[in-house]
């Protein structure tokens, strides 16, 4: 991405599923955030979407829907 170009963000809606699984891994919002910021976008079909992050606390990876106005995160998994 060239520098200086900006990206729409569209809003991030957790679903009931995927806000149980950060519960589980204590997980934060802004861990969600920063993964579909920063990790490599994986394509998966016409709308789903994986984001892998690699940090300091191990692999994140959030797999979600995109739509029009927003991105729906369905679930959440973690590794070492």
């Amino acid at each position: 991405m060239p520098e200086g170009y900006i990206t729409a963000r569209k809003e991030i809606r957790i679903t009931k599923h995927a806000a149980k699984k950060m519960l589980a891994l204590d997980l934060t919002f802004d861990d969600i955030k920063k993964a579909i910021e920063l990790g490599e976008k994986i394509r998966e079909g016409r709308s789903k979407m994986r984001y892998v992050f690699k940090g300091k606390r191990g692999v994140l990876v959030v797999i979600c829907h995109e739509y029009p106005d927003h991105r729906a995160v369905k679930t959440v998994l973690k590794g070492g």
